[in-house]
């Protein structure tokens, strides 16, 4: 019975070893609107890891609900035709206007060594504008973690809560 006042003792002291929390440090680049940007994969069918498509460049968007991907409207169509489990949606964006989106309900989102299964969209936007990255990290992804800017540094932790 000692034995089990002193382990409890121990835990609620705060004393009892706990595992590290997994931290990531990841660079980041700033646009001129001044929008960390990072490099990701996002990989739309992850039952294929061996499938490992190009680099995206990302903003980090702490208002976007979703982690999505800028394609052409007609790329929306034919993905949802071509992934399994991909849907079209009419989303309303944040500038009042409807977006249609491709949401895959579980793709992979890869940042240095940190993989994060999720949901994520393709997004269709005209093509014709170049807003400098090609989606964005939204809060679906984020809050799985506590983030840190280094803006000095160019760079985010993410420590996993």
């Amino acid at each position: 019975m000692k034995h089990w006042i002193i382990i409890l003792a121990l835990i609620v002291s705060g004393c009892a070893q706990t595992a590290p929390k997994k931290c990531y440090v990841i660079p980041f680049e700033m646009n001129e609107l001044h929008i960390p940007i990072i490099s990701a994969i996002v990989n739309i069918n992850p039952n294929h890891p061996e499938v490992r498509p190009p680099a995206k460049r990302l903003a980090i968007d702490t208002g976007a609900a979703h982690t999505a991907f800028f394609v052409s409207d007609q790329t929306v169509a034919d993905l949802a035709k071509i992934i399994p489990g991909a849907v079209v949606q009419d989303r309303l964006a944040a500038n009042g206007l409807v977006v249609r989106a491709c949401h895959f309900p579980i793709a992979r989102v890869t940042v240095g060594d940190l993989s994060v299964d999720i949901p994520v969209d393709a997004s269709g936007r005209d093509m014709t504008i170049n807003p400098g990255f090609d989606g964005v990290v939204g809060i679906d992804f984020l809050s799985r973690f506590n983030v840190q800017f280094d803006f000095q540094a160019k760079t985010m932790t993410l420590t996993e809560r």
